[in-house]
C-alpha cells in the first residue's frame, strides 16, 4: 500500500509543471513518506520538522537551509503540494476499498446461486448421487457430499481474476476418473541355473562295475518304473555271432511292412544312442538324457533298498531304459538283442513272442561254460514254454542240444536249411523260401555271405511275429536301405580300409571268406585287438594265414589283452608273418597307412571296442 501511495504522489508532482517551478519535486518526495508508520495512512508534515538532524549527523547545505526558523515561500509551496498529494492518495485508497467490497459481494452472490441450483437438482433426482460407479461397503451408505458454500477469503489486491471466479464444485466426472495404472511389479529374482546332470559321466562310472549276471536287480528297477516290459510285444535275439545284424534286419523288415519297430542293440561304437533304434533312427540326445535321468532316479532308490545285491550295473540301467523308451514311444514290436548269454542276462525279463538263436560258439567260457552244449543251455534259457523259435546256422552239436531244450518246453522250432532256406540268386541277388512264402531277387547293400544268412533268419522271424507272409514289394524296397556299422564297413578306398567286428574264431573265418573275392590277391595289412575271454590263439592263427603284415594292439575296454601278451602267443612266434606291437590303436593304424600303398587293403578287426575307439577318433 505504501509503495502505491508513493508512486501516485510522485506521478502527481511530476505532472504539475507550475508547482515544479517553485519547489524541487525531489525534496517533496523525500519529505512525504518518512513521516508515516507502516500500514497507516500517512499525514503530511512540514519538511522542517522532518529533517532535523541529530547532534552527530553532518547537516548538508540543503538541510541547513530547511532548518531555518522562518519558512520561506518555497517551503510553504512544498507543504501545500504534499497536502494536496495526500488527499489524492486517500481518495484513491477509499475508491479501491469500495471496489474490493463490490467484488466480494459478487463472489458471495455467485456461490449462493450455485448452491441453490445444486440443491434444486438434487431434489429433482431424489437425492441420488450423480456418480456412475456404485460404491461398496461402508462408502455406499454415505450420502454424496453436499457442496458447502464457504465464505470467500479476502482477496489480495492483485487477485482480481481469482476473486471473480470462485472455486466450482467438483463435477461428477471426477468420481469416474480413470484409475491409475498399477505400479509395475518388481521382477522376480531369477533362480540360479540348475546344474546339468552328466549322463555320459554317470554311465562311464557305472562301467567300472563290470558284468554282474543276475535278474534280481533289474527286476526291482523295472518294477519301480512300472514294469514297462510287460506292456511290449517283443522278439528276443540270442547267439554268438550275428545278433546285432539280425536284430537290425528284423526291425527294418517289420518297419517296411508298416509297423513301428524298435531295436535294442549292444554294444555301441561311438555313442549310447546307437543302442536305441525306432524304424532305423537312433534316439536323440535330448530324449536319451531325459530317459537315463528318469531311470537313474529310480535306480538310486532301488540301490538304497537293496544294498545286499549290490548296485545296478551299466547294462542293467541301459536295458531298463530301453524297455521304458519303447513303451513311451508305443512301438508295435521291440526287437531285443541279448547282451551276454541269456539265462542271467538283464534282457531276460520279457515274455517274448518269438525267440531267435543265430548260432553258438565258444565264448565267455568263464561265465557261460566250457563246452558248446553248456553255452547252448545258457542261451536257450530265454525260450519260454510253448515258445516260437527260429534257429540259424548251428553246428550239429549245438543244434542237438537246442532241439532237446525246445522239446522239453514244447516250443515250435523253425531251422535254417530245413524249414526255411537261403538260395543263391542271379548275380548279387538271392532268394529265401520261408514257411509261408518265397521271396525272390532280394538284394542287400551289405558285403559278406553271412549277411544273407542273417537276412534269411530275420525274414522268418518277422513272418512268425506277424503270423503271415510279408508284402514282397515293400520288402524289396526296405532291404537295400539296411546299413550295419562295423560289419565289413569300408571307410576308405586308396588304400581300401575295412572295419569288421568279428570277435571269435567263427566270426574271423566268415570275415576272411567274405573278403577273398573283395581283395582279389591284394596285400593285406591287419590291425587286431582281442579281449581276454576270447580264443585269441585261434583268431590270430586265421589272421596270420590271411594277412601279409599284422599289427597287434589294444583297445579301451579293461578286459582287453595287452599287445605284448598277443605277440608272445605261440601261434604268433611260430608264424613267418611280420608282426608289430603297438599299444595305441591310433599308432597302429597310422603305421599301417605308412606301410600301405594305394592298392593294398588294411583290415581292422578282432573286437567291436577296437572299432569303437577308431570311429570315435574319426568323429
Amino acid at each position: 500500500m505504501n509503495s502505491n501511495i508513493t508512486a501516485t504522489l510522485g506521478h502527481k508532482l511530476a505532472t504539475r509543471k507550475k508547482t515544479a517551478k517553485k519547489v524541487s519535486p525531489k525534496k517533496a518526495i523525500k519529505a512525504a513518506p518518512k513521516g508515516r508508520a507502516k500500514g497507516k495512512t500517512a499525514k503530511a508534515k512540514a519538511p522542517a520538522a522532518k529533517v532535523k538532524a541529530s547532534p552527530k549527523s553532518k547537516a548538508s547545505p540543503k538541510s541547513k537551509a530547511a532548518a531555518k526558523p522562518k519558512a520561506s515561500a518555497k517551503s510553504k509551496a512544498a507543504a501545500k503540494a504534499v497536502k494536496t498529494a495526500a488527499k489524492a492518495t486517500a481518495a484513491a485508497v477509499k475508491k479501491r476499498a469500495a471496489s474490493r467490497k463490490k467484488i466480494m459481494d459478487q463472489g458471495k452472490t455467485a456461490v449462493r446461486a450455485q448452491a441453490k441450483a445444486k440443491a434444486t437438482a438434487k431434489a429433482k433426482t431424489g437425492g441420488k448421487a450423480a456418480a456412475k460407479a456404485p460404491s461398496r461397503g461402508k462408502a455406499a451408505a454415505k450420502p454424496a457430499a453436499k457442496p458447502v458454500a464457504k465464505p470467500v477469503a479476502k482477496p489480495k489486491a492483485g487477485a482480481k481474476a481469482r476473486a471473480a471466479k470462485p472455486k466450482a464444485e467438483a463435477k461428477p466426472k471426477a468420481a469416474a476418473a480413470k484409475p491409475k495404472p498399477p505400479a509395475p511389479k518388481a521382477p522376480k529374482p531369477k533362480a540360479p541355473p540348475v546344474p546339468q546332470f552328466d549322463v555320459q559321466g554317470y554311465l562311464a562310472e557305472l562301467d567300472r562295475l563290470g558284468i554282474k549276471p543276475g535278474l534280481a536287480r533289474v527286476t526291482k528297477l523295472l518294477a519301480a518304473l512300472g514294469n514297462p516290459q510287460k506292456k511290449l510285444k517283443t522278439i528276443h535275439v540270442v547267439g554268438t555271432n550275428g545278433k546285432s545284424s539280425t536284430a537290425r534286419m528284423i526291425s527294418a523288415i517289420l518297419a517296411s511292412q508298416g509297423l513301428k519297430a524298435g531295436a535294442y542293440l549292444s554294444p555301441h561304437l561311438v555313442s549310447f544312442n546307437e543302442r536305441y533304434l525306432i524304424n532305423g533312427k537312433e534316439i536323440t540326445d535330448a530324449k536319451f538324457d531325459k530317459l537315463i535321468i528318469e531311470v537313474r532316479n529310480k535306480a538310486e532308490e532301488v540301490n538304497k533298498r537293496s544294498r545286499s545285491s549290490g548296485p545296478l550295473t551299466q547294462f542293467e540301467i541301459l536295458t531298463a531304459a530301453a524297455y521304458l523308451y519303447f513303451r513311451q514311444q508305443k512301438v508295435d514290436c521291440a526287437v531285443i538283442e541279448a547282451g551276454l548269454g541269456g539265462r542271467f542276462d538283464a534282457t531276460n525279463v520279457i515274455d517274448s513272442k518269438v525267440q531267435v538263436l543265430t548260432n553258438v560258439e565258444l565264448e565267455h567260457t568263464d561265465l557261460l561254460g566250457k563246452t558248446i552244449p553248456a553255452i547252448v543251455r545258457e542261451k536257450a534259457a530265454v525260450i519260454p514254454d510253448k515258445g516260437d523259435v527260429v534257429m540259424g546256422a548251428l553246428s550239429e552239436e549245438a543244434l542237438k542240444e537246442a532241439l532237446k531244450i525246445c522239446k522239453g518246453k514244447k516250443a515250435k522250432v523253425l531251422i535254417l536249411g530245413e524249414d526255411f532256406t537261403l538260395l543263391k540268386g542271379r548275380g548279387e541277388k538271392f532268394d529265401v523260401w520261408t514257411a509261408k512264402a518265397q521271396y525272390s531277387d532280394l538284394e542287400l547293400t551289405l558285403f559278406g555271405q553271412y549277411q544273407r544268412t542273417n537276412c534269411a533268419v530275420a525274414l522268418q522271424a518277422a513272418e512268425q511275429f506277424l503270423r503271415k507272409a510279408l508284402d514282397e514289394k515293400k520288402l524289396k524296397r526296405g532291404l537295400p536301405r539296411i546299413s550295419i556299422p562295423a560289419r565289413l564297413e569300408i571307410i576308405a578306398e586308396k588304400p581300401l580300409v575295412v572295419l569288421d567286428g568279428a570277435h571269435n574264431p567263427s566270426g574271423i573265418a566268415e570275415l576272411i571268406e567274405s573278403l577273398r573275392t573283395l581283395v582279389d590277391g591284394k596285400r593285406i595289412i591287419g590291425v587286431v585287438s582281442i579281449l581276454k575271454d576270447k580264443d585269441a590263439g585261434a583268431m590270430l592263427g586265421l589272421l596270420l594265414e590271411f594277412c601279409d603284415i599284422l599289427f597287434v594292439t589294444e583297445n579301451s575296454n579293461p578286459r582287453c589283452m595287452s599287445a605284448q601278451e598277443l605277440s608272445r602267443l605261440e601261434v604268433v612266434e611260430e608264424s613267418h608273418v611280420q608282426t608289430f606291437v603297438a599299444r595305441e590303436s591310433q599308432s597302429a593304424l597310422e603305421s599301417a597307412f605308412k606301410l600301405a600303398s594305394t592298392r593294398d587293403v588294411i583290415l581292422v578287426t578282432g573286437s567291436l571296442y577296437l572299432l569303437a575307439d577308431i570311429k570315435k577318433r574319426m568323429a
